[in-house]
C-alpha cells in the first residue's frame, strides 16, 4: 500500500500496464462526463427562459382579455348610440349628471 502511496505522488503509476491500456476508455469517459456537465447547465438555462415566457405570455393574455372587454363595452355603447339615432328617439347625452332620489318606507307606502 505505501508502494502505491509513492507511485501515485511520483506519478509512476501513469506508466503501469492498466493505465496505458486503458487510456482510451478514460479520456472518452472524461469527455463523456464534461459533455454531460455542459448540457446539463445549457439545459437549465433554456428551462429558466421557458419559464419567463410563460409568465410573459400571461401577461399579455390577461391584457388581451382587459382590452377585449374594454373593446366590447365600447362598441356595445357605440351600437346603442346608432340604433337611438335611427329611430329618432330623440334621446341625447345629458350635460348633467344623474341625480338619485332616496325615498324612505313611508313614502312608498303612499
Amino acid at each position: 500500500m505505501l508502494k502505491t502511496f509513492f507511485d501515485i505522488i511520483t506519478g509512476r503509476i501513469l506508466y503501469k500496464d492498466f493505465w496505458r491500456k486503458h487510456t482510451l476508455f478514460l479520456f472518452s469517459f472524461f469527455v463523456a462526463i464534461f459533455v454531460m456537465i455542459v448540457f446539463s447547465y445549457y439545459g437549465d438555462l433554456k428551462i429558466a427562459q421557458i419559464n419567463t415566457k410563460k409568465q410573459k405570455i400571461e401577461k399579455l393574455r390577461e391584457k388581451s382579455l382587459y382590452l377585449e372587454a374594454t373593446l366590447m363595452q365600447m362598441s356595445l355603447e357605440s351600437m346603442v348610440y346608432e340604433q337611438v339615432k335611427e329611430r329618432k328617439l330623440g334621446l341625447v347625452k345629458p350635460n348633467e349628471p344623474i341625480l338619485i332620489i332616496k325615498t324612505t318606507a313611508n313614502e312608498r307606502q303612499r
